[in-house]
């Protein structure tokens, strides 16, 4: 077994590098081996000096964070009902104009009575086949928006994650329940289970969110970061856009654009739960430097970095913090 003087001299010809250093050398936009297959040259290419394991995680991160836009800033659209509605008379059976007051004072069943689908009108939560909100109190409604801000006081995410628990397993833990919360809000026709869900929704919002923007802000180089920021505040107004056309021009039911939100999550989760590792930057800082660097061969290898660069430039090296704690 070598004894320390050993190991130290082993080190004596080791680059020491920067951590910063370290993560930049884990990319490389033209990469001659090993040789690349058509989608991974594509990739490699598209993404540049940001590479592609960068772009496909913070891309997945950033699609998987705005579905956000369809309960939340969408929830004003599935929460109206229609501008007027039709109600069967019971003296010559034919459908005449009738008020949302009238529907609900009488206590019509929802055969009794049907609304009116202009331009403004989107088949959201309000039918008796989903929640049936036509006749509730408005306070009972805004607490479905209020509940999910109530669960968003559930910080102890991002103070967990600078624990030695890490990024990883939390951010995965959030998205888990958030994919579950997620599901139960699709298949809910109970307005008491759905504030269950909109609570859950937003107690995983830190783990999310924050963990998630710091975790692959960490995966990502420095010189990009604020390419990463930008783009994470400009992702949920775009959404929210996009939905708006989404319900005016394709589709005026909520149920299919929640669909496509759901399967997006899923495969973002299967995907960061498959392919991507703990935060080189977090095993750094706690000072698990040997995984650091695996890491970071990782990384480079997904970017198609020669095996060559990979030994002499991360696997051979030796950080900084790493030196002056030997000495």
């Amino acid at each position: 077994m070598a004894s320390e003087s050993d190991k130290l001299l082993s080190r004596t010809n080791i680059e020491t590098i920067t951590y910063e250093t370290a993560i930049s050398r884990s990319v490389n936009p033209n990469p001659t081996s090993p040789p690349l297959n058509a989608c991974r040259r594509f990739w490699t290419s598209l993404s540049g000096n940001l590479g592609p394991f960068a772009s496909i995680s913070v891309s997945l991160f950033l699609l998987e964070k705005s579905v956000n836009v369809l309960y939340l800033f969408g929830l004003a659209f599935l929460t109206k009902g229609a501008k007027n509605y039709e109600c069967l008379s019971e003296e010559d059976n034919e459908w005449h104009i009738c008020s949302r007051d009238y529907i609900c004072s009488n206590g019509l069943s929802s055969d009794k009575y049907r609304p009116i689908k202009d331009d403004e009108y989107i088949d959201g939560w309000v039918p008796e086949s989903k929640l049936n909100l036509l006749c509730e109190p408005r306070y009972k409604i805004g607490l479905i928006g209020s509940i999910y801000f109530i669960g968003c006081t559930m910080l102890l995410w991002p103070i967990l994650s600078d624990t030695s628990i890490g990024r990883r397993k939390l951010y995965l833990w959030a998205v888990s329940i958030f994919t579950v919360a997620f599901l139960g809000l699709i298949l809910s026709t109970n307005l008491t289970f759905t504030y269950v869900c909109m609570f859950l929704l937003g107690a995983t919002w830190g783990g999310r969110v924050v963990v998630g923007l710091s975790w692959f802000l960490e995966l990502t180089p420095p010189a990009y970061h604020s390419g990463v920021v930008l783009f994470y505040e400009l992702s949920e107004p775009v959404l929210l856009i996009m939905l708006t056309f989404w319900y005016q021009f394709i589709d005026r039911s909520w149920l299919n654009v929640y669909i496509i939100g759901f399967v997006i999550v899923a495969l973002s989760l299967v995907y960061m739960f498959s392919w991507v590792p703990e935060s080189p930057k977090w095993l750094y800082t706690w000072r698990q430097f040997d995984k650091a660097r695996e890491v970071l061969e990782y990384i480079a290898r997904f970017n198609g970095v020669d095996k060559a660069k990979i030994d002499s430039q991360i696997t051979n090296t030796m950080f900084y913090k790493e030196k002056r704690n030997e000495d």
